[in-house]
C-alpha cells in the first residue's frame, strides 16, 4: 500500500513538473518574441540610433 502511494505521488509529481516546464518554455518564447518586436520597433522608429546597440 505504501509503495503504491509513493508510486502515485511520483506520477503526480512528474506530471506537475512536465506542466511547469511546458509553461515556462511558452513564457520564455513569448518574452523573447515580444522583446524582438520591441527592439525592432525601437530600431525602426529611431533612425539615428547608435550602431553599437544594433543586434
Amino acid at each position: 500500500m505504501i509503495v503504491r502511494t509513493k508510486f502515485m505521488l511520483g506520477i503526480i509529481c512528474d506530471q506537475v513538473l512536465i506542466q511547469a516546464s511546458e509553461t515556462a518554455r511558452r513564457l520564455m518564447n513569448f518574452f523573447s518574441e515580444s522583446r524582438q518586436v520591441f527592439f525592432g520597433r525601437m530600431l525602426r522608429n529611431s533612425t539615428n540610433f547608435p550602431t553599437r546597440y544594433r543586434p
